[in-house]
């Protein structure tokens, strides 16, 4: 009869912890803000953005294959375009900082690289559930970092592709 007892206050023990661990899973994938340092040591914060503005969180494969800089340049040739639809774009990356910002230099991306290290912006947007290694993810989010729409590529998407994307979205 002792050993029932504990056995089944153990089991319930088990059970309210399992219990408590989604609770906090949960409360993480709500988050509705987040920190991230660029590449230039500065924090950026997404709650800082206007309240009107978006923000178009391009976030980069592992290892970022130097294949891509070329259509990654010609996307990038439309960041001003994309700042006149009240949007504002950012690089996102798990990579190497200095790998991250050697991409971004090679193809003269003008806007902001931040470093999401450990992967946790990327995982809460939805962009890095399936294969962060070699897919190029696409993600509008709000100041209150709600997803609008999102995209998976495994090349670079075109600015042509982003703007019909986005149409459709609306």
């Amino acid at each position: 009869a002792l050993f029932a007892a504990l056995l089944l206050t153990a089991m319930a023990g088990l059970g309210l912890g399992k219990s408590r661990e989604r609770e906090v899973l949960a409360s993480l994938y709500e988050r509705r803000d987040f920190t991230l340092l660029d590449d230039k040591g500065e924090f950026f914060r997404l709650g800082s953005l206007p309240e009107r503005k978006l923000a178009l969180l391009v976030f980069t494969p592992d290892g970022i294959p130097t294949d891509d800089v070329k259509p990654f340049f010609d996307f990038g040739r439309h960041l001003d375009e994309i700042r006149g639809r009240g949007i504002e774009p950012f690089l996102v990356s798990r990579t190497n900082r200095e790998i991250a910002r050697n991409f971004k230099e090679a193809a003269h991306f003008s806007a902001r690289l931040l470093l999401d290290a450990g992967g946790s912006v990327g995982r809460i947007a939805g962009a890095w559930e399936n294969s962060p290694a070699s897919t190029w993810a696409y993600a509008l989010v709000d100041r209150s970092f709600r997803v609008l729409w999102l995209a998976n590529s495994d090349r670079p998407m075109s600015y042509a592709r982003l703007t019909e994307e986005l149409q459709k979205a609306r």
